[in-house]
């Protein structure tokens, strides 16, 4: 793991990281949405406009927390304001452990009937290689757009594996992004699998205790 840099430290005075509240829900959902509205499988399974996108992600994201029943960790600013959003998903009920959750998920662009098979192929590939072996399953996990690269994320991340390793758990996570598997491995997760998901290169990380 890295030592934070000074940016990082004058940003990080400014937030704080807790639990999501009920109260909050459709905030962090907003967040994640704008945070992960470029991500490749994002882009293929909602297309290419991008305010679209972010209103389909937007609805996708609520239906996959009324599904999975998420738990959260979310970073705030000195106003209280969500800022990044960690979900964290209990073992033995990943978002994506049946072919009914798969099947209720992708039926969710009603006004987009493509999107239905684009959005089954990606979540059957990541179902297909979810871990057996007990795990939390992290993600999604987002800063939002505009203060990406300051170190919120990294916070979330440290609270997380601090919280994994006290309780000697693994814990497991997809993600599209070539960039998010260097800064995943900082933190003690290593690539376990990677597969070409919608014309894009997926990868699939585990992290054991320390």
């Amino acid at each position: 793991m890295t030592a934070r840099n000074k940016k990082d430290e004058r940003h990080l005075n400014d937030v704080e990281i807790g639990p999501l509240t009920p109260l909050d829900l459709k905030s962090a959902m907003r967040v994640l949405a704008r945070g992960m509205r470029n991500n490749p499988n994002h882009v293929s399974a909602f297309g290419d406009d991008p305010e679209l996108r972010l209103l389909r992600l937007g609805n996708f994201f609520e239906s996959v927390n009324s599904i999975a029943k998420w738990q959260a960790l979310v970073a705030r600013d000195v106003k209280g304001t969500i800022v990044g959003v960690m979900a964290i998903t209990r073992p033995g009920e990943c978002g994506f452990s049946s072919p009914h959750r798969v099947r209720a998920l992708s039926g969710l662009c009603a006004d987009n009937p493509e999107a239905g098979p684009r959005i089954a192929q990606w979540l059957e590939a990541w179902r297909e290689l979810d871990p057996e072996e007990r795990h939390w399953h992290f993600g999604p996990f987002a800063v939002e757009a505009h203060l990406q690269g300051r170190g919120i994320g990294s916070e979330l991340l440290r609270v997380f594996c601090a919280q994994m390793d006290a309780g000697k758990e693994n814990a497991y996570l997809e993600t599209d992004r070539r960039d998010n598997v260097r800064f995943f491995e900082r933190f003690g997760f290593e690539v376990v699998g990677e597969r070409t998901v919608l014309g894009a290169s997926n990868w699939f990380m585990i992290r054991r205790p320390y």
